[in-house]
């Protein structure tokens, strides 16, 4: 049993369809989904695999698995940027550069 397992393409690939075929054939498995997908995808997964096969399955987004990741290894205690503090960091990088080394992309 791989413990990874990607499956990529695009849109109408029928990768929803295979990966709810495969959760089926397991005991446990998770589902990592970006942030906005997981309440849609837990919604399907409820609907396509019944109460009973539910249980097993675990959806969460990237950040709710990193979270989980720290709580389990020790590093939730750690503690973390605000949104304005990130922007005060930011802020003084950017002013540290070399106006000659900034890009600008877009219009």
């Amino acid at each position: 049993m791989q413990m990874l397992e990607l499956l990529l393409g695009p849109s109408g690939y029928g990768k929803t369809t295979q990966i709810l075929s495969a959760v089926r054939a397991r005991a446990e498995s998770l589902l990592v989904v970006p942030e906005q997908a997981s309440a849609t995808t837990e919604g399907l997964v409820r609907r396509t695999l019944g109460e009973r096969l539910v249980s097993g399955v675990t959806v969460c987004s990237f950040r709710t698995l990193a979270e989980r990741i720290l709580d389990e290894c020790g590093g939730g205690e750690l503690p973390t940027v605000s949104e304005a503090g990130r922007a005060v960091l930011v802020r003084r990088a950017l002013h540290a550069l070399d106006p000659e080394d900034i890009s600008q992309f877009g219009g």
